[in-house]
């Protein structure tokens, strides 16, 4: 579902590093928008291994490690302070992220891009 699409070119090679796999089934669903959970495990499979930091179990309310896919990249990336969870103690795996939090997480990422 990428042929023919605007940003083809930069998942073609998104997908080639591993950093994207898309949703299964062979769909990349690249006009969807993109859930905090999901946006986690790119952030890990992307700054992961390079970005420091331990990783820990998460302590958001409404996470539970058999039941949330994305439980070990939650934790990794909470650990190194990239991603974070709600003032209600959650972290809303399956929320959209919004324009602000995008921008809050480009922001704490930045340096470890430059690299």
């Amino acid at each position: 579902d990428t042929a023919g699409h605007w940003a083809q070119k930069e998942i073609d090679a998104a997908a080639g590093a591993g950093i994207l796999v898309g949703v299964g089934g062979g769909r990349f669903e690249p006009d969807k928008p993109i859930t905090r959970e999901q946006l986690a495990v790119l952030l890990d499979r992307l700054l992961g291994s390079d970005a420091g930091g331990a990783s820990s179990s998460a302590n958001f309310s409404d996470i539970d490690p058999s039941q949330v896919w994305s439980y070990e990249a939650i934790c990794r990336m909470a650990a190194k302070g990239f991603i974070k969870g709600f003032n209600d103690g959650m972290f809303r795996p399956r929320d959209n992220v919004s324009r602000g939090q995008m921008a809050a997480i480009i922001e704490r990422i930045a340096p470890y891009l430059i690299k």
